[in-house]
């Protein structure tokens, strides 16, 4: 690894990257999650990774997310993406402000409620006729014809598998039926 200025002994020192499983705590849950640490060579002292200082705080809400079942900010940034929207124009549509989308996809924890607008939102039918079709006015005219376009294409590639739910649906019904 290379060399860098460490505080503890005020030397350039070489440093070992370890990790180690701790206790931590996410919003008053407790939970045991694997962290990334650079340790110094030279004094031992231990210091959040030079080059994302950000891992550990980023796994802690992953973890925390996994074990709540909300979505993570990578999730949130992957619908916006599927659906080649800015964070701005996803913003309008979802009637939240630029900010909110911005500070989830940086690793916010997403509220209950937040949690259920991205899920809907996730779901290109459900998006389309629940929000798209109702709100598609407030963005400019080429960006929601583009995403209508996308959105056709989302739809049918998951109508394929919506079908075959509801056929199976269909069949558990009729079965039932015909006890009753």
């Amino acid at each position: 690894m290379n060399n860098y200025f460490c505080e503890a002994c005020g030397i350039d020192s070489s440093f070992t990257r370890t990790t180690l499983v701790e206790y931590t705590t996410v919003k008053e849950l407790d939970f045991k999650n694997t962290h990334t640490y650079y340790k110094c060579d030279k004094c031992g002292e231990m210091f959040e990774p030079f080059d994302n200082y950000d891992l550990n705080y980023l796994s802690d809400y992953e973890k925390y997310c996994e074990i709540k079942g909300l979505l993570t900010y990578k999730e949130i940034k992957a619908i916006r993406k599927t659906y080649g929207l800015s964070q701005r124009d996803l913003s309008k549509l979802l009637a939240i402000s630029h900010a909110t989308i911005s500070r989830l996809e940086k690793g916010e924890i997403l509220s209950e409620q937040q949690d259920v607008l991205f899920r809907l939102v996730a779901e290109p039918y459900a998006f389309y006729k629940s929000i798209v079709r109702t709100r598609k006015h407030v963005l400019k005219k080429e960006v929601a014809e583009r995403l209508e376009e996308r959105l056709k294409y989302l739809i049918a590639d998951d109508y394929v598998e919506h079908k075959k739910e509801a056929e199976k649906w269909y069949e558990q019904v009729n079965e039932k039926k015909k006890i009753i």
